[in-house]
């Protein structure tokens, strides 16, 4: 249990982060300091106590909007096979969205190369990542899986980039998930 300090220090780190992501979304990563500060009604100061450098509010936003959460889930779910892959895909749709995680998701894969500690945590998903939800899905982990694997993914962005107008999110995924079986 946190102290009433540490709470407050939580809950503050909290908003600076909550609103960042507003601001980044809007602006990119680009914006600067004092609109975050604005947005928060915090001082420019107080965010800098929290954050020593804009980079590492960059690096904390940029890797909270990472799929790692819905990975993770899907690792640690009681689902397997199908079931797990669908509700990975619906669970990628759902959080992308959120205009807010969507615009960030795309900037954070656009600083990949910025960003040495962004562009791990992405490998990390495309290749570790990958190879546990393989597990999980498939009972299984060879190239051609990881290769079906990442196909899958790659609609799932295209859907948040452009959602389809002629068929819903969850017959998409569904529709995936039986094409990542052939």
């Amino acid at each position: 249990m946190l102290t009433p300090k540490e709470q407050r220090v939580k809950n503050i780190r909290e908003k600076i982060i909550k609103n960042a992501m507003i601001v980044f979304a809007e602006y990119g990563y680009n914006a600067p300091v004092e609109s975050i500060a604005k947005k928060a009604n915090l001082s420019k100061g107080l965010i800098f106590w929290y954050f020593r450098t804009k980079d590492e509010l960059i690096l904390e936003v940029a890797i909270k909007c990472l799929p790692t959460d819905l990975y993770d889930g899907c690792i640690k779910s009681n689902k397997t096979g199908k079931n797990a892959l669908v509700e990975l895909g619906n669970n990628f749709i759902k959080k992308y969205s959120d205009p807010i995680y969507k615009n960030l998701f795309l900037s954070t894969l656009s600083y990949m190369s910025q960003y040495d500690e962004i562009g791990q945590v992405v490998k990390n998903l495309c290749y570790n990542g990958l190879k546990e939800i393989s597990k999980k899905v498939f009972s299984d982990v060879n190239e051609d899986l990881i290769l079906k694997l990442r196909m899958f993914m790659g609609a799932m962005i295209c859907y948040i980039i452009n959602p389809s107008k002629e068929i819903d999110a969850k017959d998409y995924v569904k529709k995936l998930t039986e094409k990542s079986y052939e």
